[in-house]
């Protein structure tokens, strides 16, 4: 009458709060908004905490309000007790699979405690010991803040610089106890502390022109310089063999034996992707529309060949229903063709993959060398994919009906 599956889950339950404040004047605007998230997980002692606060201001300045600045500030911290069902934890501590795997006519508790059934030195493993001898904490702050001034150099022309960071820190930490029956963690016991830092800034610079050229002509276009700096690196202690004694082995790595203890530190080869990018939007009658667009991204993660991929694309659309032929088919409200294609970049791999790169190690405990990591490919470039897309949107019977 045992049912392991039962006895790990519950009924998560989620509290959201979220208040804010907003005000201002014509020369300037402001919003201030607070959130507080709490979700337990679906696996018991699992759960998600986070907070949130968020500032929104746009200023305009001189007489002629052509002076404008814009400042948003994120900032947010998350806290989560993470369930042992990662790949992480392996297979014998993954406490899905234990469950799934527990005798039902076993106990999963020591009679009339509520302390979980060890089976030492066994292979079986059972899951309530996983969430009471096994801890996984993990904190991540993150502050997103941005200033953009802009001035409208004439009616038509507006010119706006951007900056802004993405700064976001993050600490995780864990134990085993030695209680707990897993290979290489029973009588010993094992913890971990991982630190890791990130950092992006953004600085973009856009010349924005939307005029009708005439009662039938709309464009509107943009041109801008964009440069992006990617830096991450990180820290951590890896030990075994501690002593219960009350405190968490994760507090105190120092006291395991020397000999099963690890520290390690690394450095992303910081990355910078610079792009010129240009638009263009023509609508006539509001019939007939088409957008071209072309970017030139350069990326310090590629071969010096190949620093540079160039992305074109182009897409019309006509909007049948504005013609005069189609105000006397009643039942068809709105029909829009459109046709689209375009190349993209990808670059969505480690830094440094175009480098020669080495580690420094030690070699039959005591010599130090240094090994090849990665081997330099100076043609390394850009991966491309190319798209065509052709569609049809359209509503009818009174908006009641419409599909694509």
């Amino acid at each position: 009458n045992v049912d392991a599956f039962d006895a790990i889950t519950r009924t998560g339950l989620v509290q959201n709060y979220n208040t804010a404040v907003s005000g201002g004047t014509e020369n300037g605007r402001y919003r201030l908004s607070v959130g507080y998230l709490d979700q337990e997980g679906v696996i018991k002692n699992s759960e998600l905490q986070k907070i949130t606060a968020n500032l929104n201001t746009s200023f305009k300045f001189l007489e002629s309000k052509k002076l404008g600045l814009d400042i948003n500030l994120l900032a947010t911290q998350t806290n989560e007790n993470i369930a042992p069902i990662s790949a992480f934890v392996g297979f014998e501590g993954n406490v899905i699979s234990q469950a799934l795997m527990w005798n039902p006519t076993r106990p999963m508790f020591i009679p009339g405690t509520d302390s979980a059934y060890v089976e030492s030195g066994g292979t079986t493993i059972n899951p309530m010991t996983s969430l009471q001898y096994v801890e996984d904490k993990a904190k991540v702050t993150t502050i997103i803040a941005s200033i953009s001034p802009s001035y409208k150099i004439t009616k038509d022309l507006e010119y706006r610089f951007l900056y802004s960071i993405n700064r976001q820190i993050g600490n995780r930490k864990g134990q085993f106890n030695r209680i707990y029956n897993q290979q290489g963690i029973e009588n010993r016991g094992a913890a971990f502390v991982g630190n890791q830092e990130q950092t992006n800034t953004q600085i973009t610079n856009t010349l924005n022109f939307q005029k009708d050229v005439t009662s039938d002509l709309n464009v509107n276009a943009v041109i801008g310089h964009e440069w992006l700096i990617f830096d991450s690196k990180g820290s951590g202690l890896f030990g075994r063999d501690f002593p219960n004694n009350g405190l968490k082995y994760y507090d105190m790595i120092g006291v395991s034996s020397q000999a099963d203890r690890n520290i390690f530190q690394w450095a992303s080869p910081t990355t910078e992707l610079q792009s010129y990018f240009g638009r263009a939007i023509l609508n006539y009658k509001d019939k007939y529309l088409f957008t071209g667009t072309i970017r030139a991204d350069g990326s310090t993660k590629f071969g010096e060949n190949n620093k540079y991929g160039y992305f074109p694309s182009l897409a019309v659309a006509w909007n049948a229903s504005n013609e005069d032929f189609f105000r006397d088919i009643a039942f068809v409200n709105n029909l829009k063709v459109r046709l689209s294609w375009g190349k993209t970049g990808n670059q969505e791999f480690p830094s440094g993959a175009a480098l020669d790169r080495f580690t420094i190690e030690k070699f039959n405990g005591s010599d130090w060398g240094v090994r090849r990591l990665n081997w330099a490919n100076p043609d390394l470039k850009w991966e491309t994919s190319e798209t065509i897309n052709g569609g049809i949107d359209f509503t009818i019977l009174n908006n009641r009906i419409w599909g694509s």
